[in-house]
């Protein structure tokens, strides 16, 4: 599953993990960030610390993104 997404990354395309709780997402970004972090900067942010009323005005989200 991994070579898949990291195909997605060198073609510059994005792509979504929208799966329940116990499916495996975190453990599946870790592992593609181990795997391309020869290659690319990874950057890991956590969007959960962010409340909604961040994410309803721009400039909100980005003071709350300088935070994290």
């Amino acid at each position: 599953m991994t070579v898949q997404f990291c195909l997605h990354v060198d073609r510059k395309k994005y792509f979504m993990i929208n799966r329940g709780r116990q499916y495996g997402k975190t453990t599946t970004l870790r592992a593609l960030a181990e795997y391309l972090k020869d290659d690319y900067v990874v950057v890991a942010l956590d969007f959960q610390a962010i409340g909604a009323e961040e994410f309803a005005d721009a400039e909100l989200f980005m003071e709350a993104a300088e935070r994290m």
